[in-house]
């Protein structure tokens, strides 16, 4: 119908069409029915100018049951529409809510390239941009932290951002990447980048946590050469650390940084206005 107005509309213009003549209608007692004020005033403006011109039910088939029937279910249909609309925007809340708000990540402990212990904690505070590889990938490793590293830039050289984004890279080859081996690799990237290495099972955990798909290949014995096989997604985390966004190979930086710019600006500004009225309330109090 496209809107209520729409519908009553809709309704009024039906009923004057049957042309009934309802001399006795204004006389009676009257039905309340929650309906639009303007498309009722036109109904019962016809009906007075039916009532004036001929006799009640003057030759026609429609009777009082009849007429009872078309106001009960005039009645029901309105009840129902807005029943329906009114379940349509929860459900349209519950999906926006759903899709926000992914469940996807969770806290960790691993140690850093510097050889230090770190949690999900020690992030918190800044957005982060977050890649699952390892140092032994020859090529689509390399090419996506090249890709982060500049979106890393280009946010770094809007006024508006600045560096408030950590790009952090985690190891998925525990075996082989050691704290050294990471220190090295991601210098070749950016300066602010921190690596992030464990246990094979604290890598699992938090590969799990991120829904990263991980899975070492057949190795070479000599030499202990293999590759891992894995998801190729950058995630941007917010500032306590849930999953805003993520970005697949198909993304370029310029793409990536235009998203993240328009989300970390509505951030800052909704932040803004929630510590503004928060002080506000206790300067109140």
């Amino acid at each position: 119908w496209g809107s209520k107005s729409d519908f009553f509309d809709m309704l009024a213009t039906r009923f004057l069409r049957a042309r009934l003549n309802v001399g006795a209608l204004v006389h009676s007692t009257p039905i309340t029915v929650s309906m639009n004020r303007a498309s009722s005033n036109v109904m019962l403006n016809s009906a007075r100018s039916f009532a004036t011109s001929r006799p009640f039910f003057h030759n026609s088939p429609i009777t009082w049951k009849s007429l009872g029937f078309a106001v009960i279910f005039g009645a029901g249909t309105v009840w129902a529409y807005d029943y329906l609309q009114k379940q349509k925007e929860t459900r349209t809340s519950y999906v926006a809510e759903s899709i926000g708000k992914p469940l996807i990540g969770g806290a960790f402990t691993l140690v850093d390239n510097k050889g230090n212990i770190k949690t999900d904690a020690d992030f918190h505070g800044n957005y982060t941009l977050l890649y699952f590889g390892f140092c032994f990938c020859p090529d689509i490793c390399p090419s996506e932290m090249v890709k982060m590293s500049k979106v890393v830039e280009i946010l770094e050289k809007n006024a508006d951002i600045g560096p408030i984004v950590t790009p952090l890279f985690i190891s998925v080859d525990p075996r082989r990447d050691t704290v050294a081996q990471i220190d090295h690799y991601i210098k070749e990237f950016h300066p602010r980048m921190v690596g992030l290495t464990g246990t094979p099972d604290q890598v699992k955990d938090v590969a799990k946590s991120f829904r990263v798909y991980a899975s070492v290949g057949p190795a070479v014995q000599e030499d202990n050469d293999y590759l891992v096989d894995h998801s190729i997604i950058i995630y941007f985390l917010d500032k306590e650390g849930n999953v805003v966004d993520f970005f697949g190979r198909a993304f370029t930086a310029e793409e990536i940084a235009a998203k993240m710019t328009k989300t970390i600006l509505k951030m800052e500004r909704d932040n803004f206005y929630a510590k503004l009225k928060e002080n506000k309330g206790k300067a109140n109090k």
